[in-house]
């Protein structure tokens, strides 16, 4: 797994929203978003360490199974190559994963695919913000053999690059034929937890700026009280001259 240094800097607890939103949540949801032949499935049957999803046929419809992994429940949501993320998926918990067949040539084609299947989400409104949770995952990992990802990427060029910039340089891969080897599992359970933490900060503090503009103008506005009695001050001092 790779991500950009990036320091999680804590946030006041002044005008802010309660700390407790910022526990560990007790599930986690997945969704595998990409085109057909991607290895979707495959991936999910090596994060959650079974054969659950069916990779003998292509995906027609959504499929979720779940397992125990470190101690907390993960769901996998395994979907067709056409279908478009909406907002009602994306609970606080859920990640993005934009599986990348690593042993393909990754398009212009293929990157439009994917902006269409994220957009319909990110125009819902409502604070939705799905980039800031998605990671790219690279399937088909022992393709690379001794070459590294870094050097895939760079290789590959314009579509790729903007693909993992867009995704703020999270990306990982998976080797579904070392399906025991959990230790990438556990990797890319970090980075997605890392994803989803700096994701609530973010939002902590956009939160704060909002509460703080919106008290400054409190404070600079009158209420409709005042100007009532203002406005009655003035017609009787009217009234009286």
């Amino acid at each position: 797994s790779r991500k950009g240094k990036e320091s999680l800097c804590p946030v006041s607890n002044t005008n802010v929203l309660p700390t407790e939103k910022l526990r560990p949540l007790p599930e986690l949801r997945i969704v595998l978003v990409g085109g057909r032949k991607t290895g979707k499935s495959s991936c999910g049957n090596t994060i959650l360490g079974r054969e659950l999803f069916n990779t003998d046929t292509q995906t027609a419809c959504c499929a979720e199974n779940r397992a125990q992994i470190g101690g907390k429940t993960v769901a996998v949501l395994d979907t067709p190559g056409c279908f478009s993320v909406t907002s009602d998926l994306l609970a606080p918990a859920c990640a993005l994963l934009l599986v990348v067949n690593v042993s393909s040539s990754f398009r212009e084609s293929h990157e439009e695919a994917l902006e269409k299947q994220l957009e319909a989400v990110a125009g819902a409104g409502g604070g939705t913000r799905p980039w800031s949770r998605a990671v790219v995952l690279f399937s088909h990992g022992d393709w690379l053999g001794d070459t590294s990802i870094e050097r895939r990427i760079e290789s590959e060029g314009g579509p790729l690059r903007r693909l993992v910039d867009r995704c703020e340089n999270r990306y990982h891969v998976l080797d579904n034929r070392r399906r025991g080897c959990r230790a990438q599992v556990e990797e890319l359970m970090e980075l997605i937890e890392e994803a989803l933490v700096k994701e609530r900060l973010d939002a902590l503090r956009r939160g704060d700026r909002v509460w703080k503009s919106v008290s400054s103008g409190a404070e600079q506005r009158p209420d409709a009280v005042t100007l009532r009695q203002r406005n009655r001050r003035h017609q009787l001092s009217q009234f009286c001259k």
